[in-house]
């Protein structure tokens, strides 16, 4: 179990002791409250888990890199402005509603990266789910599951298009070398 997350309960759990709520965490309470988290598949028990919570900013710039959005997109997709969304990206806090939204979406583009989607730049605006893109359906906080599956799909399939178009044109000679060796000099009198 991360040691801050342990922490954190403590200090929480006493501070509701502490503060008069009535309520009263036992040690059985806690045991229980550690169980989940560690049987919690929002904190997964694998060595690429960072142990720190990300801020709003942090995830918001997750987001940005992730989906690969330049500001007007990811402005749209956090439903803000630009210099709000610059504000929230220097560190301003969001409010309640937008942290939760911000949360929703910086777990999808864990989704993304965990996926591994080559080149999400050329594939976030495309119109392949009835029209809508990617970032359509993220505005319209559609479910993307099937969506980001159909994009791995895609980018795979282009990535070893690509591949093989590069590897193909290795056997090609260059057009100067081609010339020099099936050329012949023309002499003018």
């Amino acid at each position: 179990m991360h040691t801050s997350f342990k922490s954190f309960v403590v200090a929480t759990t006493t501070a509701l002791a502490i503060g008069g709520t009535g309520g009263m965490y036992t040690n059985h309470n806690l045991s229980n409250l550690y169980q989940w988290y560690d049987n919690s598949a929002i904190f997964p028990n694998d060595p690429s888990f960072s142990d720190q919570v990300l801020s709003p900013a942090e995830q918001i710039a997750s987001i940005r890199d992730t989906l690969q959005l330049n500001m007007s997109d990811l402005a749209s997709l956090l439903r803000v402005s630009r210099p709000t969304a610059y504000g929230w990206l220097d560190g301003k806090e969001p409010s309640a509603e937008s942290q939760k939204h911000i949360s929703t979406l910086a777990m999808i583009a864990n989704r993304v990266n965990s996926l591994n989607i080559i080149r999400m730049d050329l594939l976030i605006h495309r119109p392949i789910f009835g029209g809508k893109s990617l970032l359509d359906q993220l505005i319209n906080q559609e479910n993307v599951t099937d969506s980001l599956q159909v994009l791995k799909n895609i980018s795979d399939k282009e990535f070893a298009n690509r591949r093989n178009s590069k590897s193909s044109s290795k056997s090609i000679t260059p057009m100067n070398e081609a010339a020099s060796h099936n050329s012949i000099p023309i002499y003018r009198s």
